[in-house]
């Protein structure tokens, strides 16, 4: 587990968005969201749902989210 990918993880909560989350972190939307995959498939659990309207936290994600802050 990486560093970035927490930080990719913890921004993307906070912003509802991985749009907004990748502005934040500075690098481009499908990098944030390629990090955010790969630390799914490492711990073998979905961590966001993404809808049109952005990204919520699963329950994993939550539990997740609060460990990294």
């Amino acid at each position: 587990m990486k560093l970035h990918a927490l930080q990719a993880l913890i921004a993307a909560v906070e912003e509802g968005s991985l749009r907004a989350a990748a502005r934040r972190v500075g690098v481009s939307q499908p990098a944030l969201t390629k990090t955010v995959r790969e630390l799914e498939r490492e711990l073998s659990a979905t961590l966001l749902t993404r809808s049109t309207t952005g990204v919520v936290p699963t329950t994993q994600g939550k539990v997740l989210y609060e460990r990294a802050c």
